[in-house]
């Protein structure tokens, strides 16, 4: 999954989390106590993960 295309979207995403949630400590302050988080100043405060569907799907084929 590590294409070009994958690695632009990916970039797009986080570019917007940076404008947003992800600006300050603030903003993700701001928005963790609207949604019940707990941001630590100084920990890691955020994960990002991505999956390919297709390969969930055919997992989820194979396995029946």
């Amino acid at each position: 999954m590590n294409t070009p295309e994958f690695k632009e979207e990916l970039g797009q995403v986080v570019c917007q989390l940076r404008r947003g949630i992800l600006k300050d400590f603030s903003s993700m302050l701001r928005r963790c106590h609207t949604s019940g988080g707990d941001p630590v100043r100084g920990d890691y405060q955020a994960y990002l993960t991505a999956f390919d569907l297709r390969a969930q799907e055919r997992e989820n084929y194979d396995t029946g």
